[in-house]
C-alpha cells in the first residue's frame, strides 16, 4: 500500500514539476528570497502595485549610490520608464552628481510581463573612503501578469521622468511641425487651406472659430498617430531594444535625412494623398464640420518635403517606450502646422511671403534632427567611441547648418566658413572630451594575474581601475598623469589592470589574489611580486611618499 501511495505521489509530483518551466520553477522557489536582497552596496525591498512595481534601496552604511547607475532591465518582462527621487549633490571627476546617501523609494513601471518574469535593479557607488565598488544588482520576480492595456491606463506615473526637458522636447516639436508647412512642397498650399477653411465671406469670429477647429483637429489626428505609434513602441519594446533594430532604424533616420537633403530619392504615397483630397473637396467650404475633418484628414496628408520627417518623428516616437510622451509630442507637430494658417487667416498670405525663398533651406533644416535621431537610437550600442560618435554627428550637422544658411553667398566662402565651422567644432569637442575625461597614462594594460610573471624581477606600480569608477578617474587626472607622480615611481614598470568586469573569472582571481574590496587600487610590488604597500581608494602623492 505505502509502494502505491509513493508511486502515486511521484507520479504527481511529476506532472506539476512538466507543467512548470525551470526558470519559472527556480524563480518560483526563490519567490521569498527576492523580496529582499542584501549586496554591499544595498538593501532593496519590492512590491507589486499593478503595474508599478514599488522599491525601496537602503544604501549600505558609508555607501553611496549614484542616480545616474540605477538601471532597470529584463530579458521578459517590457520594462516602461523608472521614476527616481531627487538625489544629494555630489562633486567628483565626472562634475557635479547626483547620489542617495540614504534610503529612497524607485518606481518602476511595467508595460507588459507575465508572473514570475523577473526585472534586474542594478546600481553602482562608492564609499566615505573613496572606494568605489562594481555594479550590484537585484532580481525582483513579478507575481502577476500585466497587461499592456494596464500600463496605458496608468502612464501618467511616467509622464515627466521621461526627461527633464520635457518642455524643451514640446517646444521643439512645435517649431518643427511649424517647419514643415515652411516647405516648398508645403507653403504653396496653405493659402488655398485657408480659403478652404474660411469661405468666401467670413467674419472675424467666424474665421477664428474655423481656425480653431481645424488646428486642434489637426493637433488631435496627429496626437492619435503618435499613440498608435507610441503603443506599437511600448509593445514591440524588446524588440526595438535589439541591436540589429536600433541599427537598422537609424540606417532609415539617416536615409530618410539624406532624402530631406536632396541626395536621395524615396517614394511618396500620391494614391493615398489623392483619396484625401477627393474626400475633402464634397464638403462645403467655409463650415466647421470641412474645418474639423480637413484637420483631422490633413494628419494623414503627405509631400515629398514632410514624409520623411514625419518617419523620422515617428521612429523617434516609438522608441520613447511612453504612450503619453508619444502622443504630446504629435499633439505639439500638429499645432505647429497649425501656426502658419492662423498668421494667414489674421494677417493675409503675405504675412509668409517672407518664407517663400527660404523654403528649400528650411526643407533641408529638417534633415538635422534626423540625423541626431539616428545618433539617438544607436549610441548606447558604440560603448567606449559614443562621445567620439556624438562629436562627429554634430560637427557634420554645424557644418551642413553653415553650408545652407550660406546658401546664396560666394561659394569659395561659403566652403571656407563651413570647413572652419566643421574643424571648430570637431576640435572644441575632441578637446573638451580629453579635458574631462582621462589623460594619456603611462600604464601597461595586463590582462591577467598571470601577465605580472612577465615582469618579475622589475619593481611593479600596478593600479587597477574600472570605467564605471569615478575615483579611478579622479586619480587618473590629478595624480597619475602629473609629473610629479611619474618622478617618483622611476625605476617602476607601470601596469594598470581593467576591472570594468568584476565577474569575469580572471577579474575574480586578481581580486582574491590582492584582497581588493574594490577599485580604485593600487600596490607597490617587489621583484618577486610581492606586495610592498597597497592603497585602496582614493590616495594623494603623500600617501605614496610615505612608502619611499
Amino acid at each position: 500500500m505505502k509502494k502505491i501511495i509513493f508511486a502515486l505521489f511521484y507520479f504527481l509530483l511529476a506532472i506539476s514539476l512538466n507543467n512548470v518551466k525551470a526558470d519559472e520553477l527556480s524563480d518560483l522557489l526563490a519567490i521569498d528570497d527576492s523580496k529582499k536582497v542584501e549586496n554591499k552596496l544595498f538593501t532593496a525591498s519590492c512590491s507589486q502595485d499593478n503595474n508599478l512595481i514599488k522599491c525601496t534601496v537602503s544604501p549600505d552604511k558609508n555607501i553611496y549610490i549614484y542616480k545616474d547607475s540605477i538601471k532597470t532591465e529584463s530579458t521578459d518582462a517590457f520594462v516602461g520608464n523608472v521614476t527616481l527621487p531627487e538625489g544629494v549633490s555630489h562633486e567628483d571627476s565626472q562634475g557635479i552628481k547626483q547620489i542617495y546617501n540614504s534610503p529612497f523609494e524607485i518606481e518602476i513601471s511595467i508595460a507588459k510581463a507575465k508572473a514570475f518574469d523577473s526585472v534586474v535593479l542594478s546600481a553602482q557607488g562608492c564609499d566615505n573612503n573613496g572606494i568605489c565598488y562594481a555594479p550590484a544588482s537585484y532580481k525582483y520576480v513579478i507575481e502577476k501578469d500585466i497587461t499592456a492595456t494596464s500600463f496605458s491606463n496608468n502612464t501618467d506615473n511616467v509622464l515627466f521622468s521621461k526627461n527633464d526637458s520635457f518642455a524643451l522636447i514640446l517646444l521643439l516639436a512645435l517649431i518643427f511641425g511649424a517647419a514643415l508647412d515652411l516647405t516648398p512642397c508645403s507653403l504653396p498650399l496653405l493659402s488655398i487651406y485657408s480659403a478652404t477653411i474660411l469661405g468666401a465671406h467670413s467674419s472675424k469670429k467666424d474665421a477664428f472659430i474655423n481656425n480653431a477647429a481645424y488646428i486642434i483637429s489637426l493637433a488631435l489626428g496627429y496626437s492619435i498617430i503618435g499613440i498608435i505609434f507610441a503603443f506599437i513602441g511600448v509593445s514591440a519594446h524588446g524588440f526595438l531594444q535589439h541591436p540589429v533594430t536600433c541599427v537598422v532604424l537609424s540606417i532609415i533616420l539617416l536615409a530618410l535625412a539624406l532624402h530631406t537633403l536632396d541626395l536621395l530619392r524615396l517614394p511618396n504615397i500620391p494614391t493615398f494623398n489623392s483619396k484625401i483630397q477627393n474626400s475633402l473637396a464634397l464638403l462645403k467650404n467655409g463650415s466647421v464640420k470641412k474645418a474639423v475633418v480637413m484637420g483631422l484628414l490633413s494628419a494623414l496628408f503627405t509631400t515629398p518635403c514632410t514624409s520623411a520627417p514625419l518617419t523620422g518623428a515617428l521612429i523617434y516616437v516609438m522608441t520613447t517606450n511612453s504612450i503619453v510622451f508619444g502622443s504630446l509630442i504629435f499633439f505639439a507637430i500638429g499645432l505647429g502646422m497649425g501656426l502658419p494658417l492662423i498668421i494667414i487667416g489674421l494677417f493675409g498670405s503675405k504675412a509668409i511671403n517672407v518664407f517663400k525663398s527660404r523654403t528649400s533651406i528650411i526643407k533641408k533644416l529638417l534633415s538635422l534632427p534626423l540625423i541626431i535621431t539616428a545618433l539617438f537610437v544607436s549610441r548606447h550600442l558604440l560603448g567606449e567611441y559614443s562621445k567620439i560618435a556624438s562629436i562627429c554627428v554634430y560637427s557634420i550637422c554645424l557644418f551642413t547648418l553653415v553650408t545652407l544658411l550660406l546658401n546664396k553667398k560666394n561659394k569659395f566662402l561659403k566652403i571656407s566658413l563651413s570647413s572652419i565651422a566643421l574643424v571648430c567644432c570637431f576640435v572644441t569637442g575632441y578637446y573638451f572630451e580629453n579635458s574631462v575625461g582621462t589623460h594619456k597614462l603611462n600604464f601597461e594594460q595586463i590582462y591577467s594575474i598571470e601577465d605580472l610573471e612577465k615582469y618579475k624581477g622589475e619593481k611593479i606600480f600596478l593600479t587597477v581601475s574600472a570605467s564605471w569608477c569615478a575615483n579611478c578617474h579622479q586619480l587618473d587626472d590629478e595624480l597619475y598623469s602629473t609629473d610629479e607622480f611619474l618622478n617618483l615611481v622611476k625605476g617602476y614598470r607601470l601596469l594598470r589592470y581593467d576591472f570594468s568586469d568584476p565577474n569575469s573569472a580572471e577579474s575574480k582571481k586578481l581580486g582574491n589574489r590582492f584582497n581588493m574590496l574594490g577599485v580604485p587600487y593600487a600596490a607597490f610590488i617587489d621583484e618577486n611580486l610581492n606586495e610592498l604597500k597597497t592603497f585602496q581608494g582614493l590616495i594623494s602623492i603623500d600617501d605614496l611618499k610615505k612608502t619611499q
